[in-house]
């Protein structure tokens, strides 16, 4: 959302009468703050479940402990959640309303590459390749505009920032397809991939669900670099015929590491520790 619009729409916000509680913040706690940008709240409550649930450990058992700090920082971020995000709303209509630095009509030279590249090294390196691919289209579209983020934490989180990043590009580029399916079904399938890697780990004593667990997870691999596809198609499309550029074609050397890390590390998962301990 450009940061007019965020102005105009916070201070219609801090006109309302502030809620008591934040069912949304109770559900997602840290992600909550992530995906509303407040980076700090987000490192707080990620801890806060570890802190509160080291005495209640020592009490009870680990996943008792662990049960309840879950609740208690679920339920303090349920409760802090609209003071702060008012506050956050106050001071982000204070910093942005009268500058003028930033460009949000700035033509962005956004990461475009071939279709077959992203493909290929998402797969390879299962999905750790849109962190680079995610800082890159950050890091561009915050040089074109001036815009105050950090594309380095955006990259870092790319499903959890994977939805403002594909608004952001579909208001460059002008285009009138919405992208947002596709944004959510990368988010989701990072979910699910999550879900499932927990799951295996506890699999052992049951050696019959584990073909179809991998199965799950090997075809989820496969789908996802396509969710980022029509997104890297626009892109692309945007790169040659208005900008008039050719596609980038060169690998740099930041890449070449994360894909070298990320292929490893991939690989070593799924010989090692999925198909010897647990099938072989």
């Amino acid at each position: 959302m450009e940061t007019k619009e965020k102005i105009k729409k916070f201070k219609a916000d801090l006109e309302k009468k502030p809620k008591l509680f934040n069912i949304w913040a109770f559900i997602f706690s840290s992600f909550y703050f992530l995906f509303t940008e407040m980076f700090l709240y987000f490192y707080l409550f990620f801890i806060l479940n570890f802190i509160i649930a080291i005495p209640f450990v020592h009490l009870f058992d680990i996943e008792t402990g662990l049960l309840i700090g879950f609740i208690c920082s679920h339920t303090i971020a349920g409760f802090v959640a609209n003071p702060c995000r008012r506050k956050y709303k106050q001071k982000f209509i204070e910093t942005h309303e009268y500058e003028k630095k930033v460009n949000y009509d700035a033509q962005v030279e956004y990461f475009a590459i071939p279709l077959s590249r992203l493909i290929i090294c998402t797969i390879l390196t299962g999905g750790l390749y849109t962190i680079y691919w995610g800082y890159n289209n950050w890091n561009n579209y915050q040089k074109a505009t001036n815009d105050d983020i950090n594309p380095y934490l955006k990259g870092l989180f790319f499903n959890f920032t994977v939805m403002n990043l594909f608004d952001i590009i579909e208001y460059s580029t002008k285009s009138k397809k919405s992208y947002y399916l596709y944004s959510m079904a990368c988010f989701l399938i990072f979910i699910s991939e999550g879900l499932i890697y927990n799951d295996l780990s506890k699999l052992s004593d049951n050696q019959d669900k584990i073909p179809i667990y991998l199965l799950s997870l090997f075809v989820l691999m496969l789908i996802y670099p396509f969710c980022i596809v029509p997104i890297q198609i626009l892109i692309n499309k945007y790169t040659t015929e208005t900008l008039k550029k050719p596609l980038d074609n060169h690998f740099y050397f930041g890449e070449i590491i994360i894909l070298f890390v990320g292929t490893v590390l991939n690989l070593y998962y799924w010989y090692n520790t999925l198909f010897i301990e647990n099938i072989f």
